[in-house]
């Protein structure tokens, strides 16, 4: 597949960029933060970078993307990461963003990722005839846009470009330090949390994790639902845990790697598919 620019619009962006190489008072490389051919795994392939390309223009600050090909399949994984002035100035870029993707004849609806807002992108058709999955969100002052692109038709593409994009934020958030805490700071608890509640896993996470152990990693967030179809998720140190309601299977993935309890016991595959291929490898 030849390289495709799959956000063509953000160009029009570039005009709000100022040359800036601290984030949140450190001195870090932006380039530094994107994920590698070995951080990203599996089949995929680095293929081309752009940047890092301070501009000397107004208010976004460095972009830097990063491409890579999949030797299995007809993929291209394009992350694009943009530093920014403040955390305030990144929410608001985001949502242009999201409206630059919507006039480029993508659909947009919000999504859990990152520090919010963020939002999944989708086009069944580009202008060079692929079909291109985005999540787009922040990381405090780096804005993310995760995108897989494949054929028209091709499946997959979201649960990877939002593999990629959880792998991409625990990256970012491992490099970038918290600011130091206000004087009277507010403890809001783990994320999805309910007062006093700790992340922990239950029922069939629970289940998962005693046939795993350390490979399934530990929770970082309490369980919560997905809106958009109902199934629950839960971050851990080393990946994402899934639950698909329409099938009552209990799934994760590190990226690349995929198990899951369904009636013949856990299962083991490898690749795109989000749920048990029939070629699932039973796991004694």
């Amino acid at each position: 597949m030849r390289f495709v620019r799959l956000l063509p619009v953000l160009v029009l962006l570039l005009t709000l960029i100022v040359p800036i190489a601290a984030l949140a008072g450190q001195s870090i490389d932006i380039k530094s933060l994107a994920l590698t051919e070995q951080e990203i795994g599996g089949s995929w392939r680095f293929s081309q970078e752009i940047g890092p390309e301070p501009s000397g223009l107004e208010s976004l600050g460095t972009y830097y993307g990063v491409i890579f090909g999949n030797t299995q399949n007809p993929r291209l994984a394009y992350i694009e990461l943009w530093s920014t002035v403040n955390e305030s100035s990144t929410a608001q870029l985001v949502i242009r963003v999201r409206e630059s993707f919507e006039a480029a004849g993508y659909s947009c609806a919000p999504t859990e990722m990152g520090d919010g807002p963020a939002f999944r992108c989708s086009v069944i058709r580009d202008s060079d005839g692929y079909a291109v999955e985005v999540y787009l969100f922040r990381v405090r002052s780096v804005i993310v846009a995760s995108n897989v692109a494949g054929p028209e038709g091709a499946s997959g593409l979201q649960s990877l470009a939002h593999d990629i994009g959880v792998l991409q934020e625990a990256k970012i958030r491992g490099i970038i330090q918290p600011p130091p805490p206000p004087p009277t700071p507010v403890s809001t608890g783990p994320a999805f949390c309910q007062p006093g509640q700790s992340p922990q896993f239950v029922f069939g996470f629970a289940a998962l994790k005693a046939k795993l152990g350390a490979a399934m990693g530990d929770p970082i967030e309490c369980e919560h639902a997905n809106p958009e179809n109902g199934d629950t998720l839960q971050q851990t140190t080393t990946g994402l845990a899934f639950y698909r309601k329409s099938t009552n299977t209990p799934t994760f993935t590190n990226g690349f790697q995929h198990w899951a309890i369904t009636s013949q016991g856990l299962v083991y595959w490898t690749g795109d598919s989000i749920d048990p291929p029939a070629s699932a490898t039973p796991v004694p």
